[in-house]
């Protein structure tokens, strides 16, 4: 049988538990989870498996506890950020513990930055 090597949430609404499988799909490299109402439980327990290496997120929060969370995955080598909210400090900071991690963040919501 073979393995999974890519998994796409998009648009839906999955609970944080969910990512359980994701935390534990070893052969896992690709997830996709766009519009899942990822949350920090979510993004640590997808943060656990060193498999990944393309991450592709959409309206997530990034900075303590998921800035965390994101900067232990150090087999990422592309990660894609669409209506994501990071403060340019926060992206520095991934940006340093991720050195071989091409980051993309796409259309970041400006008033975030104004807070």
């Amino acid at each position: 049988m073979p393995k999974l090597a890519a998994l796409t949430l998009d648009s839906t609404h999955v609970k944080d538990s969910d990512f359980a499988y994701v935390k534990s799909a070893r052969s896992l490299e690709y997830l996709s989870a766009g519009a899942t109402s990822l949350t920090e439980e979510g993004l640590a327990l997808i943060s656990e498996n060193p498999g990944i290496i393309s991450l592709w997120i959409w309206r997530t929060v990034i900075g303590g506890e998921s800035l965390d969370s994101l900067k232990k995955m150090k087999n990422l080598y592309y990660l894609q950020c669409w209506n994501t909210l990071i403060r340019p400090e926060h992206l520095r900071e991934l940006n340093d513990a991720l050195p071989d991690c091409n980051i993309e963040n796409h259309k970041p919501d400006a008033a975030y930055y104004d807070q």
